[in-house]
């Protein structure tokens, strides 16, 4: 994916093999932690490596609060 105005710069922080998915833990540039979950195909064809640069498109992303009081 190439930059644009709809894509987000991170870094792949950690790559988790799960059978026939892989989960990439991606670091935005401000700090956020972001999980895409890939198909095997997927990923042999991205090629992704640990600290590698990359564009991301989000697409049904969904947000969750890391901490919170009660």
């Amino acid at each position: 994916m190439i930059a644009n105005d709809s894509t987000v710069s991170a870094t792949v922080s950690r790559l988790i093999h799960l059978g026939w998915q892989v989960q990439a833990q991606l670091t935005l540039d401000d700090g956020q932690m972001v999980i895409a979950h890939l198909t095997r195909e997927g990923f042999d064809e991205l090629k992704l490596e640990a600290q590698q640069r990359v564009y991301v498109k989000p697409k049904d992303a969904k947000s969750f609060p890391l901490y919170y009081s009660i």
